[in-house]
């Protein structure tokens, strides 16, 4: 019997969200990682160049979409409107300079990239790619890349640690390490404030009340999560929600918007 109630919840709740999203578009951040024509993507991070265009368009056609910055100044002011939507990327692979941002320059349409500072310049993968085939595998950007992005108008950065830990296991010096290292890197290799901060897997386990403080006492306006959920006016900004774009054509892409 309880499993058959759970079953009715579920639905009525797929339900609820549909009848909404069909009146009141949710403001949402969509986060990335690459985009790339990969064979081999066990962790599921890659969204090919064709269906990227494609799943940006659909959202240019539905929702507002705003820089990062733009939705930091709407939510001090408890402004928060439906219908936006903020592209963002995280790690720095190279493709987000090669494949995304001819995408995103085409379209006109603003994203922030949460770049893993100690990786820049590496030429080494990723540690979750080492297992994958080289031809698969994605470098991260060099300074010189970092830079052409950051001058592009269109993009704003950010910072995802040193060394994309499990922020919650370190004691608070290492966190603080990870995260003001990774905000001083960035900000002398482009010689501008990073104020927007990704947390590493960012589930509600990945970060504690000190990580919290760190980033406040570090100057981080925002600081995103991977928790699922709308943005409201009272989303915290140093905990805020959001949710990961696969590789999905149109017709998965416009259920994945719909059941938001």
């Amino acid at each position: 019997m309880k499993i058959i109630f759970n079953k009715i919840i579920i639905k009525l709740t797929i339900y609820k969200n549909m009848i909404s999203n069909c009146f009141f578009k949710p403001t949402v951040i969509f986060f990335y990682h690459r985009v790339a024509k990969v064979v081999c993507d066990p962790h599921k991070l890659s969204v090919s160049p064709e269906n990227f265009e494609n799943q940006l368009l659909y959202l240019r056609d539905n929702f507002k979409i705003i820089r990062l910055s733009e939705l930091v100044q709407i939510l001090k002011n408890k402004k928060i409107i439906h219908g936006l939507a903020v592209i963002t990327f995280d790690d720095g692979y190279v493709d987000n300079f090669t494949n995304a941002l001819p995408i995103l320059e085409k379209l006109q349409i603003p994203a922030t990239i949460f770049v893993t500072a100690g990786k820049v310049g590496s030429n080494e993968p990723f540690y979750w790619d080492e297992k994958t085939d080289k031809k698969d595998q994605g470098r991260a950007l060099t300074e010189n890349e970092l830079r052409e992005l950051a001058k592009n108008s269109l993009i704003e950065i950010g910072a995802h640690t040193m060394t994309h830990p499990h922020l919650a296991t370190l004691p608070p010096e290492k966190q603080k390490y990870e995260i003001e290292g990774s905000k001083k890197m960035l900000e002398n290799i482009l010689g501008k404030p990073v104020t927007s901060f990704a947390y590493p897997f960012g589930g509600r386990e990945e970060f504690t009340q000190d990580t919290i403080r760190i980033l406040e006492s570090a100057g981080f306006q925002i600081a995103c999560t991977t928790i699922k959920g709308k943005i409201r006016n009272t989303s915290l900004l140093l905990t805020i929600p959001r949710r990961i774009i696969r590789n999905w054509d149109i017709p998965n892409f416009k259920k994945y918007i719909k059941n938001l």
